[in-house]
């Protein structure tokens, strides 16, 4: 095959798989900057104005319930826009929901633990009166959300019998 067939199949795969969105873009940006910082070079002026001009991604800035959105809204540049939001979540320790979580997991598991908080994104947010319980046990490294990531038979029982009474304690509350 010539060069110009092969330029011509480059073109055509290119032209079926449509022109590429921001985030591709941003993509293709980010590696061709890096590529020159890599072999010692500096971006130009120029290539960096243009690069703005067109880079578009997402950022998941997850903040303290001590803080309000409004709060947060005005320490961002201008030309961040804000495509969602959800309110940080928080229950207090003291509360009959997170209390019967507990005394149940404690009951279950002859512990005395406290509540346990995180700062990831969870599925609790999406419902109301709703906190995550479960499912990793302490001291496991269950690679969580990685490659790997496992759960024995044996806790899966032991999570089951868990959700279980906390079901049950929870309609009486």
């Amino acid at each position: 095959m010539d060069k110009k067939e092969e330029w011509n199949l480059e073109l055509s795969e290119y032209i079926k798989q449509g022109e590429p969105n921001q985030v591709e873009k941003t993509k293709t940006w980010e590696t061709a900057i890096g590529l020159q910082d890599v072999d010692g070079l500096k971006p130009s002026k120029y290539l960096i104005k243009t690069a703005k001009e067109h880079i578009e991604g997402t950022i998941d800035i997850r903040y303290p319930v001590t803080k309000t959105y409004n709060e947060l809204l005005i320490k961002l540049p201008e030309n961040i826009k804000f495509l969602s939001h959800v309110e940080p979540l928080f229950y207090d320790k003291e509360s009959n929901l997170v209390k019967t979580l507990l005394n149940t997991y404690n009951d279950i598991m002859h512990t005395n633990l406290e509540p346990l908080v995180i700062g990831g994104g969870t599925y609790a947010k999406e419902m109301n009166n709703t906190v995550a319980f479960g499912c990793a046990f302490p001291g496991i490294d269950y690679h969580i959300h990685d490659e790997g990531e496992f759960v024995t038979i044996e806790e899966l029982e032991l999570q089951k019998e868990l959700y279980k009474e906390a079901v049950i304690r929870l309609t009486n509350i």
